[in-house]
């Protein structure tokens, strides 16, 4: 039975991988086969990726005989990726999956159905540890002259391993979750907040290692074995197992990865029965009736939008991960010494007029955070079947589409603005038409960006996903914006500074693109009221 479960765990994953919805025919064996090639073709970029940014400082680790550090911050780095990536899946395909009732009236234990779930965490876990540690091995066999048949041996057996060791983490994560979110009404509240702090947490480890991590790891090998082994010793052991074909250490690690993860089953197993049918403990609110106010037709859509937002955590962490991405990037300029901007600008030579250029470049770096949001992109998909109830509304299209650029803009722009805001302190010389250009050339892009992203699922979205969070992951059409929105940030950068630069000033550039991206914008928001638009949400179904 735990073979037949398991099996239905991973087609169910392979399923919506594919992108296959409830009700069709489970993907083909080509399907699966592409799947295969594509996760090959991965593995070989990344050992190509990070053999070329890594390499050199992988080579100094060898030549000291401390390649062992390599090995340990590879699993380190698969570690935090596979942790970030399945806790909020462990959670609902563990403990709020919706046939979980269906499965215990069946004659099935429940340490066979926990045992099948936890299975399709370690899976998803073990593929992201096997990556980064086989790109940590070709990078150390490219940079040494190659490894042992046995240390690559050993280093499989430690990316089978250590996946155990963050699929503990993430059950105990995702029963924690669970368990608050059962016990207050404010479950979607609680899920963002934690989304967040997983984000901020990745986004802080990362901006550790932009900060230096990679220096000291080569300057001070002796100071980061100890830091290894006094905070990340199962990682230590790891590396040394791996590097010196350690045996000892080999057991020491299996231990510390099997031992927890065999104690975290068993009491999961013990009480998974009476924490998947726990009743809600939360109280319900009580309903009081209240005057009903009116409001304009395409407010009234984008309110139904932001509502359908704010209550979806996938939907927010992938659509709007961009306007986190954007206020976090700019407090690190700013606490950093506005290093982002002068990175750029150290890169121009003789600057004849650095406070023109630097509000510019601060209009130039806060416009390509914009194209990051894809909330329109995405916003007809995620009405999914229920598409229906706004088309026999008596709207016209251009009300609804407006509607959800409005949902759009009321987050965007104000986080633009902040940005704007923020720059002002680094800037150290400030004139009138680049404080203006400051704000509105990142407003022209996020209109830019947004009406884009409308139309673009206006006419490319798909309204067959099986949720609201799939249709937020898997939607090609934001793709569309995002990169449109990026191309045009950087080639404008690009033609001004390698064509332009001796021949127009930079603030009147900086407004001539400005000018361009409003006229633009205006084009596309009157196309949203025009009959080919009208026509085309007519054929939406």
């Amino acid at each position: 039975m735990l073979k037949i479960l398991l099996k239905n765990r991973l087609l169910a994953l392979a399923d919506q991988l594919t992108g296959q919805s409830k009700g069709k025919k489970a993907a083909k064996f080509g399907t699966y086969a592409l799947l295969i090639v594509l996760g090959i073709l991965i593995l070989i970029g990344c050992c190509a990726g990070v053999n070329a940014l890594l390499g050199n400082i992988c080579a100094r680790l060898a030549e000291r005989g401390e390649a062992w550090a390599f090995y340990a911050f590879a699993g380190a780095a698969g570690f935090i990726l596979a942790l970030f990536l399945t806790l909020f899946y462990a959670q609902g395909v563990i403990f709020e999956a919706k046939d979980n009732e269906l499965l215990l009236s069946m004659p099935i234990s429940p340490s066979a159905i926990l045992a099948s779930r936890v299975g399709s965490v370690y899976f998803l876990n073990s593929l992201f540890t096997l990556v980064m540690l086989c790109a940590a091995g070709y990078t150390v066999s490219a940079q040494t002259g190659g490894i042992s048949a046995l240390s690559w041996i050993l280093l499989i057996v430690c990316a089978l391993l250590l996946p155990l060791l963050s699929t503990t983490i993430s059950c105990l994560l995702a029963w924690l979750v669970s368990y608050i979110t059962r016990r207050t009404g404010k479950k979607v509240l609680v899920q963002t907040i934690l989304s967040l702090i997983a984000i901020g947490a990745l986004f802080a480890v990362t901006m550790g290692v932009n900060k230096g991590f990679f220096a000291t790891l080569t300057e001070n090998a002796g100071d980061i074995a100890a830091a290894f082994r006094r905070v990340l010793y199962p990682l230590y052991a790891m590396g040394l197992a791996i590097a010196d074909v350690n045996w000892g250490m080999l057991l020491v690690f299996a231990a510390i990865c099997i031992a927890p993860f065999a104690i975290t089953y068993f009491v999961l197993s013990k009480s998974f029965i009476k924490i998947v049918t726990a009743r809600n403990a939360a109280k319900k609110q009580k309903y009081e009736a209240t005057a009903l106010k009116g409001s304009p037709v395409v407010w009234s859509m984008a309110k139904k939008d932001l509502a359908r937002f704010f209550n979806s955590p996938p939907y927010m962490t992938n659509a709007g991960l961009g306007l986190l991405y954007s206020i976090g990037m700019t407090i690190f300029a700013m606490v950093s010494g506005d290093s982002i901007i002068k990175n750029v600008l150290a890169k121009i030579p003789e600057i004849s007029n650095p406070g023109a250029y630097t509000t510019v470049t601060a209009a130039f770096v806060t416009s390509f955070f914009a194209a990051m949001t894809t909330i329109s992109g995405c916003s007809i998909s995620v009405e999914g079947k229920n598409l229906w109830i706004l088309k026999s509304m008596p709207v016209r299209a251009k009300e609804v589409l407006r509607g959800k650029l409005l949902s759009h803009l009321v987050l965007a722009i104000p986080v633009s603005i902040i940005c704007s805001i923020l720059y002002l302190f680094v800037a150290k010389i400030l004139t009138v038409p680049g404080v203006i250009l400051m704000f509105l050339m990142p407003i022209a892009f996020n209109c830019f960006n947004a009406l884009l992203g409308l139309i673009s699922n206006l006419h490319f979205g798909k309204l067959d996903y099986p949720s609201i969070a799939k249709a937020a992951k898997s939607t090609s059409s934001s793709l569309i914006p995002m990169l449109s929105t990026i191309a045009l940030v950087v080639g404008t950068g690009v033609l001004y500074f390698m064509v332009l630069r001796e021949k127009v000033d930079v603030t009147i550039y900086g407004i001539i693109i400005t000018a361009v991206m409003i006229a633009v914008d205006l084009v596309l928001f009157f196309y949203l009221g025009s009959d080919r638009a009208q026509k085309r949400w007519n054929e939406l179904s």
